[in-house]
């Protein structure tokens, strides 16, 4: 299974609300720690599907990409 993570985004609401404990990762830093390991063939791709969430304090709704990254030796 590769590991997987949401897109870096800047909703404070879903630290103190959703208890999220980073804002996701940008694609690029994930690409350039794996290729710095020495894994080859380094992808990150979209899931497809949109993590969703609604803030209970204002009407915000985000809708977050999840990605997962792959490598091989």
């Amino acid at each position: 299974m590769a590991p997987s993570d949401l897109d870096s985004h800047d909703y404070d609401f879903l630290i103190t609300e959703q208890r999220d404990r980073w804002k996701g990762f940008k694609r690029s830093d994930i690409e350039s720690w794996i290729t710095n390991t020495g894994l080859k063939n380094v992808s990150l791709d979209c899931f497809g599907a949109n993590c969703c969430a609604d803030s209970g304090c204002d009407s915000a709704k985000v809708e977050i990409n999840i990605f997962d990254a792959k490598g091989t030796k």
